[in-house]
């Protein structure tokens, strides 16, 4: 069945439709016009695939189309639209003025045609009705992104094509998710590629905008920049800002619309999405998780998301802002929830006998907050829960030597833990 002339005719607009997509227009061409003349252009069964597959013979071979425009009034309304949708790539290949009330709209161009050309159409659209040409644009994005991205690269290398302003306008997703990193040392993570910046204004606006999420221009030059001039702070922090898209984006080409770190108008931001985190923003997120459940009663549940925040808070947060005094109270209250956290699983792990646990929960706070009484205590009741009263005596020993350091006295908690301590001393004397 094979070898019959509609048979033969589909198989050669497949393979043209296929290399279409592979980028091999020249081939595709050639073989279908190979192809045609063989079979010949007026034998009917072949005609009825010509018309079924209308734009592919129609764009890539003058003699096709030649054929389907002298018979262009036996169409029926379905072969029109396709025929005046591919006479629109014909028309901008060729430098004709196009007939725009051609376009059908996103979902029916990329129906008729192929991704290749649809993007063509997409960047001329540009230039007649700039709207209508994101839409598309945006349509074929969402369709396949990487794909889409590629050929309008590849047509922006072509002046005054329209693609250049697409890829301006629309920001890609990166192929690799970003990952930013506050608790230590700031670092950006995408792939296997992980980078400290080294440019402490760039480390600086990165956890800023992670702290903050979005802040305005004049936040950013007041608070990095407090002491030159308005127009030198600005001028700083539109540099800065390249670096910190270099940083987050290495590989976005110039000219294309960042996806990450955005601007528009007065604001700055960091784009929320799937393809860019932070532990900062993870360890908020389980908190908050947490603060819910412990309403509904579901404490071990809360406690099970308390630890997840507390094994990623590796080291002191936001590093990089300690000295700016402006945020020392955002910086404080984000602190103090962590260890509040710390502490209310540190205790939760003791009442559930967990005694090795517990001294390493609080142990570990104690390390980035000495000061931190609370942790004290838990280790503390944790030795004299497990009978050790020499680890007990020596952990009240820190407690009260860091406390005195700071001329501070003993909290009634602790106090009631140092008088357990002197019984059960005197219990075992």
């Amino acid at each position: 069945a094979w070898d019959r002339s509609r048979e033969r005719c589909f198989v050669a607009l497949a393979r043209a439709a296929a290399l279409v997509i592979a980028g091999d227009e020249e081939g595709a061409a050639v073989g279908l016009d190979a192809a045609l003349t063989e079979i010949g252009l007026d034998d009917p069964l072949a005609n009825g695939e010509l018309r079924r597959f209308l734009p592919y013979g129609y764009v890539l071979s003058p003699l096709i189309r030649e054929h389907l425009d002298v018979r262009a009034d036996e169409f029926g309304p379905w072969h029109v639209e396709r025929r005046r949708l591919a006479a629109l790539v014909v028309d901008l290949r060729e430098g004709r003025r196009p007939d725009w009330s051609a376009y059908v709209g996103p979902e029916s161009t990329l129906c008729a045609l192929p991704l290749p050309w649809s993007v063509e159409v997409a960047a001329g659209l540009m230039r007649h009705d700039r709207s209508a040409g994101i839409a598309l644009a945006e349509y074929l994005l969402a369709v396949n992104g990487t794909a889409t991205h590629r050929l309008l690269r590849a047509a922006a290398r072509t002046p005054a094509s329209g693609a250049e302003a697409i890829l301006a306008a629309l920001p890609k997703p990166p192929a690799t998710p970003t990952r930013i990193t506050v608790c230590g040392d700031l670092a950006v993570a995408s792939g296997q590629r992980v980078e400290h910046p080294n440019r402490e204004r760039v480390r600086q606006l990165l956890a800023l905008l992670v702290l903050r999420r979005s802040v305005s221009r004049d936040e950013a030059v007041e608070l990095l920049w407090p002491h030159l001039e308005p127009r030198n702070a600005r001028q700083n922090l539109a540099t800065t800002l390249n670096y910190a898209r270099r940083s987050l984006e290495p590989d976005r080409e110039k000219g294309e619309a960042p996806f990450h770190l955005r601007a528009e108008r007065d604001r700055i931001w960091l784009h929320r999405s799937p393809e860019l985190s932070s532990d900062a923003w993870d360890i908020d997120s389980l908190l908050v998780t947490a603060a819910e459940l412990d309403v509904k009663g579901e404490k071990a549940e809360a406690m099970e998301l308390r630890e997840q925040a507390v094994r990623m808070w590796s080291g002191a947060a936001f590093v990089d802002l300690v000295d700016l005094t402006e945020l020392s109270g955002e910086l404080a209250a984000l602190g103090n929830g962590l260890v509040a956290a710390a502490v209310s699983l540190a205790q939760w792990r003791l009442s559930e006998d967990r005694i090795a646990d517990a001294i390493g929960i609080a142990n570990q706070l104690l390390e980035d907050n000495p000061l931190e009484e609370r942790a004290h205590a838990v280790v503390i009741a944790a030795y004299l829960a497990a009978g050790d009263l020499a680890s007990t005596g020596e952990a009240i020993d820190d407690c009260l030597r860091v406390l005195t350091e700071n001329g501070l006295e003993p909290t009634a908690p602790t106090a009631m833990l140092l008088r357990r301590f002197e019984q059960r001393q005197a219990d075992t004397g």
